[in-house]
């Protein structure tokens, strides 16, 4: 009987498995063909202007159909909001590792703002459209901050914090790192909206007034 009760369960495992490698391929060639597409947008938005640039020459560049674009990425700041994601994927590693091997927390968000400075600098010309989408898409002012990778960095940061004594335990991680989230988006905004103004001071600013609120009492 213990060749049929093997037979039997290697079937069975089969059978639990098979639905799910055609759900990984169709998730996997959806990520491929949103890959394409971002790409081929962020050429164009670099060779013609994010402006000049249409979903109808992206759809066109990327050889798929307009319907196809527009199911993937409905209007074309989605398509920035991609790139950016990726972007904070690809360098989520580095950025973690250098954030906790800080000396303490002011240095580690320091740390976090830098390179955040860095990349907001390179990418000024689409940091507009791409904050209006993310403000845009929101339906309650508590969801912005979850759609940052950052966040999590910031959360984990001050929860270390807190077990430490470092800032002060009457107050909720959870709570301080939104305000950060909010902190960082009024400074990114002001930046953008003068033109003379430094992102490096504003954030500078923005930290010191920050960790004076967090201090122990």
């Amino acid at each position: 009987m213990q060749p049929v009760s093997r037979k039997r369960s290697s079937q069975s495992d089969l059978s639990n498995s098979a639905p799910a490698q055609p759900i990984q391929r169709r998730a996997r060639k959806q990520l491929e063909n949103a890959g394409h597409m971002a790409a081929c947008a962020w050429q164009l938005f670099e060779t013609l202007g994010y402006e000049a640039t249409t979903m109808e020459a992206i759809a066109v560049a990327a050889d798929v159909a307009r319907a196809t674009l527009y199911r993937y990425f409905p209007v074309k700041e989605a398509l920035i909001a991609h790139r950016f994601h990726q972007d904070q994927i690809t360098h989520q590693q580095v950025i973690c590792a250098g954030a906790h091997a800080s000396p303490d927390l002011p240095s580690a968000l320091r740390y976090i703002l830098q390179i955040e400075v860095g990349y907001a600098e390179r990418m000024k010309p689409y940091m507009g459209p791409y904050l209006a989408y993310q403000l845009a898409g929101q339906q309650n002012s508590e969801r912005i901050a979850d759609n940052d990778i950052v966040y999590g960095l910031v959360l984990d940061l001050l929860r270390r914090a807190l077990v430490d004594g470092n800032i002060d335990a009457t107050l909720r991680a959870e709570q301080l790192a939104e305000y950060f989230a909010f902190l960082r988006l009024s400074s990114l905004m002001h930046w953008l909206a003068r033109p003379n103004s430094s992102l490096l001071t504003l954030y500078e600013d923005m930290l010191g007034f920050f960790i004076n609120g967090t201090r122990t009492k």
